[in-house]
């Protein structure tokens, strides 16, 4: 109503829309592009037999809690980059980030060792038909080999959206959508001199996309001259508890309590406005 009373303010609003869509609409098609991945998925194993796809399906279902807890985690990269930057302290970022990917790898292969051992007993015990049991072991034994993966490429996203940069997360949610079509029918469907793995294929399948993807967004990071000043990967740096803890409790403020006063701390400032790409 205030803006329909006082006409002055539409190009400010107008302009406020365009920087708001100009963060979000890559944000939105690269979840999509996500849920993409899914489909595709089903359709492979769908055109296969029912028996794969039952498989895949379920075998889907248990890896999302591995892709709902690296989303977690990595939730703190985000608003911590953003604060940095926002406070002038971009020297600090290039620590912060280094830590991120310590652990995210610990993260990752702690998914993947949980997902493949873990999930198999989970599987056993959740009264699924017998029959479809052994495709959905073969399928999270496969597919947890992208595990580190996963949680890399969320570091690395949360990197580029603590600055704004959200086309990124498009460029490489795309990225894996098209190379899963033809990269799960080889190992699905058997090509190119390949046996034929169903369930299993569609594991491995994912596995080596996420890690095409995780591989291409930091050749990205590394190449672009936005990163370039921050000296991202300048040096090696060892473990450190206490960032993992910073990180991990302000993961757990951003993913569950959005609205609490600690999580407004740390919401972007100054640099929430979309950068050039």
């Amino acid at each position: 109503m205030s803006t329909i009373l006082y006409p002055q303010r539409w190009p400010r609003r107008a302009r406020e829309l365009r920087m708001t869509l100009r963060l979000a609409v890559p944000l939105v098609f690269g979840q999509l592009s996500a849920i993409g991945m899914t489909v595709i998925d089903a359709m492979l194993a769908g055109h296969l037999d029912a028996h794969t796809l039952g498989a895949v399906a379920i075998g889907a279902s248990v890896w999302t809690l591995a892709i709902v807890v690296a989303i977690g985690v990595m939730m703190a990269l985000p608003p911590s980059i953003a604060q940095m930057s926002g406070a002038g302290r971009e020297d600090a970022i290039g620590p912060l980030f280094r830590q991120a990917l310590w652990l995210a790898l610990l993260l990752g292969l702690g998914l993947g060792v949980a997902i493949r051992f873990g999930g198999a007993i989970l599987v056993a015990n959740i009264g699924i038909d017998p029959l479809l049991v052994p495709d959905v072991i073969r399928f999270l034994h496969a597919i947890a080999f992208g595990g580190p993966a996963l949680a890399w490429f969320f570091a690395l996203r949360g990197l580029s959206e603590g600055f704004g940069m959200t086309r990124p997360t498009l460029y490489f949610s795309l990225l894996g959508l098209i190379l899963l079509g033809p990269i799960g029918y080889v190992l699905m469907y058997g090509a190119l001199g390949v046996p034929r793995m169903g369930a299993q294929g569609s594991g491995l399948a994912t596995a080596i996309v996420l890690w095409l993807q995780a591989i291409a967004f930091s050749v990205y990071v590394m190449r672009r001259r936005h990163y370039r000043d921050l000296h991202l990967f300048a040096r090696f740096e060892k473990p450190d508890p206490r960032a993992f803890a910073a990180l991990l409790r302000i993961g757990v403020i951003a993913a569950d309590m959005p609205n609490t006063p600690a999580s407004s701390e740390l919401r972007p400032h100054s640099c929430c406005k979309a950068r050039r790409q």
